[in-house]
């Protein structure tokens, strides 16, 4: 197995520590959530980070972990609520917020300083994000092999970015409403991405025209790389609809199955 530009090819979270599970942090956004959502327990792991697990939360089974990076199109609220409305007993998650890589250079460009530069974000956000689920992997017990991540937007196109840079941490990514990053094919040049799996979803009609195009273009890009691609395109308004869950829970479920694990 190949290993990353950063280091080992897996990420490597310690053992889940042998200790009661943390009360939920006093945190305005949470205790909200907790008060709508009765079927969760949201605590925040870190800086910018909020946990979530089923209210009935089993610590002999190994949950998959949902990563939803956030931001103010999608925000830790609502990517907690996401988690929970995909099943409320199958998953955990760990919402993470201020994790958008923005682009400052084209794909083709040459090695510059603007590449260097871009490089260490890319690097930095990697860093964080890898924190956190250490973090995470200490209370809660997860299976390192159903580790997804997932954005909506500018989080989405952040997510499938980190998915193609470091595919062998990540059994899939769900980009919704996601674009190819701009130095997507720079970053994976010597990656393999052969059988990696994304689910890349978007809103139809005319109103989302580019949404339902760039969405289709991501399609294309990792097809041709070798991924395995769903591509849904959605008939109805709301941008992470019932239906839209129903999908990405189908879509992990079938990938666990597929593998027999």
């Amino acid at each position: 197995m190949k290993q990353s530009h950063w280091g080992s090819s897996r990420l490597n979270v310690p053992l889940r520590e042998s200790r009661p599970l943390l009360d939920p942090h006093p945190w305005s956004a949470v205790d909200e959530l907790a008060r709508d959502c009765p079927r969760t327990r949201s605590w925040q792991v870190g800086f910018g980070a909020v946990g979530t697990i089923p209210a009935n939360y089993e610590p002999r089974y190994s949950y998959p972990l949902i990563v939803w990076l956030t931001d103010s199109q999608c925000p830790i609220e609502s990517a907690l609520g996401y988690v929970s409305d995909l099943s409320p007993q199958n998953y955990v998650g760990l919402a993470i917020d201020d994790c958008i890589i923005q682009s400052i250079l084209p794909s083709t460009a040459p090695p510059t300083d603007s590449m260097v530069e871009f490089l260490r974000r890319v690097a930095d956000t990697e860093n964080r994000i890898v924190k956190l689920i250490r973090d995470f992997g200490r209370d809660i017990n997860f299976h390192m092999d159903r580790l997804f991540i997932a954005g909506v937007g500018d989080a989405a196109t952040t997510a499938l970015l980190i998915a193609m840079h470091q595919p062998d941490w990540f059994a899939g990514c769900v980009a919704i409403d996601g674009q190819f990053p701009p130095a997507g094919q720079l970053l994976s040049r010597n990656v393999e991405l052969a059988g990696r799996r994304f689910l890349l979803s978007s809103r139809g009609g005319r109103s989302a025209f580019r949404s339902a195009s760039a969405t289709r273009h991501v399609a294309r890009q990792l097809i041709a790389s070798g991924a395995s691609v769903r591509t849904q395109i959605e008939t109805q308004d709301e941008l992470v609809s019932p239906a839209t869950l129903r999908s990405i829970d189908d879509w992990i479920l079938s990938g666990i199955l597929s593998k027999g694990a």
